[in-house]
């Protein structure tokens, strides 16, 4: 898909959608963000879904250490979910926060 046409879907401007996604394709989209110590401040329990880093979910040793960072966490790793696993699984994600979020 070309910048402009991705632009016209975006409702930006060519030039700002170029830049984003040169921005992100770069691999800079995290860029001034320290994920860690964001991570850090969270006090509540979390579930942290994960999906599967061949269809362009997080790799394992991202997850975690993510993960690690993160107080009473739940982790769910969904085979064959990419990064966007509520959209794709969301059966197996809605399945998840129910049990997740069920009184012990």
């Amino acid at each position: 898909m070309s910048t402009a046409l991705l632009a016209t879907k975006l409702y930006v401007p060519p030039l700002r959608a170029y830049l984003v996604l040169t921005f992100i394709l770069e691999r800079r989209i995290m860029e001034g963000y320290d994920l860690e110590a964001l991570l850090r401040q969270v006090t509540c329990p979390a579930l942290f879904v994960q999906g599967d880093a061949a269809f362009g979910g997080l790799e394992d040793h991202v997850a975690e250490r993510a993960a690690d960072l993160l107080p009473r966490d739940q982790r769910l790793k969904i085979q064959g979910a990419g990064h966007n696993v509520h959209q794709t699984h969301p059966e197996a994600v809605l399945q998840a926060a129910v049990q997740f979020l069920e009184p012990a």
